[in-house]
């Protein structure tokens, strides 16, 4: 999508060199260059009011602004024992970048009022020192032994006003220009990477600031699209930087997030008040920055849609290893581990569940039938083992079932597990590794009379149990289905598809060329009656809908493929 723009991430990681060696206190011994910043902090910190009344500031040149600046510069970069000339240092700039704001502090030197973008860029260059892990505290065992958890907590504390300043000063200001747009949202993607990209340690500044940093990274530049729309380099820049955090569990629940709520009003000029609403909390609501015009709701969609690249990666440590953090890790481990065991990969398993599930919602919003989940302590199904457990389970049953039975009703042999029910418009059917070609071939001659059979004991089931399945279930078993499907269309005929040892065959509800009028006019009939019974205004099938439910069924039905071939 963006291949003929250039990345931008060559230029972040020379704002963050330059950020930590830009003062030339860096030229003397450490001991100097602290004595002078604790000397001019602490004197600059007495005139912002927060222990005393706020004075006009005494800095009235550009050389004299420039100079402190480059004091206070160093003074970020101290080590964290230093908390107090650290925290003094923050509260100057946050003060500072008040020159955006309609009404500046009276804190504020005159030359930073005259010039607010120009020493406002520089102000956000600088505060990437604050994030930066300091030389001998990237390890747990330091912050534990020296720093302690009280430390780090502080630095996070002092992370979270800057993060909140910037994020304000965005809201807020109506004097950005395009230039200082950009300076920030390079600074965002450089700090995430610099606190994400890493593999991560639990309870370190990178775990606690994570999702405070992600929501921040994405809440700002959907400001930008309203006031200032990215760049493609930008898109590009986020699209690579979020590829090398795909191991944060906070990304993909942030990119959901976001996503719904797009998703949100683009149903809403798209298909018009007919169409069922697509009904998320009022916070998410929120996220979509007041005056986004439909044509940068319908772009920035597309655009956040792509951010996290193909979520089939998630399934594979091997590829998610593959950058220079992991790299540097496996060559400093002690036993000479592979980058893909690291411990924190084993959290892929959930994320992406949690990024099928998102996909889901999405298609579920798109085909009007989505059910918001329902929050509870026990969150359902977790890993894809308990994915995996259910198939089995699924599958033995199925297997009973046919013993017992004999060779009674064919069509039972296509057991239908209630975990993967979804409405009945998709269906995940589960075939027993014993049967043997004839009953294939008898299954494939009353393929049509049993899944109309199928459909209607699952009509009937859905109307008497008042929709027993919860959401979760709803909304997996769409993922489920639309993601084998894909794998599905690129099989042969002959190969089939297999999962936890059994044959897995999709059978989608939807009319087929052969069906005739009468399964249309009784699928017309089920939806009618879903929606009476959800309270939904039952509306035409749009286009994109009809469109949707032709790709889903792409993925043939094993059976009639062996079928075909013993004919």
């Amino acid at each position: 999508m963006y291949g003929e723009w250039v990345s931008l991430s060559a230029q972040i990681t020379a704002n963050s060199c330059a950020a930590q060696s830009c003062s030339v206190l860096n030229k003397f011994p450490a001991s100097s260059g602290r004595e002078v910043t604790v000397s001019v902090v602490k004197q600059l910190a007495t005139n912002l009011g927060i222990t005393q009344n706020a004075e006009p500031s005494h800095l009235v040149k550009d050389e004299e602004v420039n100079w402190c600046m480059d004091v206070i510069c160093f003074g970020l970069s101290l080590p964290l024992q230093e908390h107090e000339t650290i925290k003094d240092c923050v509260n100057i700039y946050c003060e500072w970048m008040t020159a955006l704001h309609p009404q500046p502090k009276i804190s504020v030197p005159k030359p930073i009022c005259e010039d607010a973008n120009m020493y406002c860029r520089k102000i956000i260059n600088h505060f990437h020192n604050l994030f930066v892990p300091r030389q001998g505290e990237i390890l747990p065992f330091i912050y534990q032994k020296e720093l302690g958890v009280d430390t780090m907590s502080r630095q996070a504390v002092l992370c979270h006003r800057v993060l909140r300043t910037l994020q304000q000063t965005a809201q807020i200001s109506q004097t950005m220009d395009r230039e200082t747009w950009e300076s920030l949202l390079l600074f965002l993607l450089a700090i995430n990477e610099t606190l994400l990209a890493p593999p991560t340690i639990k309870d370190d500044v990178g775990d606690q600031l994570c999702e405070r940093l992600l929501q921040v990274l994405f809440e700002v530049w959907l400001l930008a699209c309203v006031r200032c729309f990215p760049s493609p380099s930008l898109w590009k820049t986020l699209q690579e930087s979020c590829a090398m955090w795909r191991h944060r569990v906070a990304l993909v629940d942030q990119w959901n997030r976001v996503n719904m709520a797009l998703t949100a009003r683009l149903l809403e000029f798209t298909y018009g008040p007919a169409f069922p609403e697509l009904k998320i909390s009022d916070e998410d609501a929120q996220l979509i920055p007041l005056g986004m015009t439909n044509d940068c709701v319908a772009q920035t969609w597309y655009r956040f849609l792509r951010t996290i690249g193909n979520p089939i990666a998630l399934c594979s440590p091997h590829i998610i290893s593959k950058s220079s953090h992991f790299v540097q890790w496996a060559l400093t481990h002690d036993k000479g581990a592979e980058t893909y065991q690291h411990p924190c990969l084993q959290a892929l398993p959930l994320i992406f569940l949690k990024a099928i599930k998102g996909i889901s919602n999405q298609v579920d919003a798109f085909l009007g039938i989505y059910v918001a989940p329902q929050r509870s302590g026990d969150d359902g199904i977790t890993n894809l083992m308990d994915i995996r457990s259910a198939l089995n389970e699924a599958t033995a049953t199925s297997s009973g079932g046919n013993n017992t039975t004999g060779g009674g009703n064919h069509h039972q042999h296509h057991h239908h597990h209630s975990f993967f029910h979804h409405h009945g418009s998709i269906s995940i059917h589960l075939n027993s590794g014993s049967n043997s070609s004839a009953t294939n071939q008898q299954n494939t001659n009353n393929n049509s009379a049993a899944n109309s059979n199928q459909h209607h004991q699952q009509q009937q089931q859905h109307s008497s149990s008042n929709n027993n399945v919860q959401p979760s279930a709803l909304t997996l078993s769409t993922a489920l289905a639309a993601n084998v499907a894909q794998t599905n269309s690129s099989i042969p005929p002959a190969s089939g598809s297999q999962s936890a040892g059994v044959l897995g065959s999709i059978s989608f509800g939807l009319p087929s060329a052969s069906s005739g009028h009468d399964q249309q006019q009784q699928q017309h009939q089920q939806q009618y009656h879903y929606h009476q019974q959800h309270n939904l205004p039952h509306s035409p099938t749009p286009p994109l809908q009809r469109r949707l439910a032709k790709s889903f069924s792409v993925a043939p039905n094993l059976t009639q493929q062996k079928g075909a071939l013993t004919n």
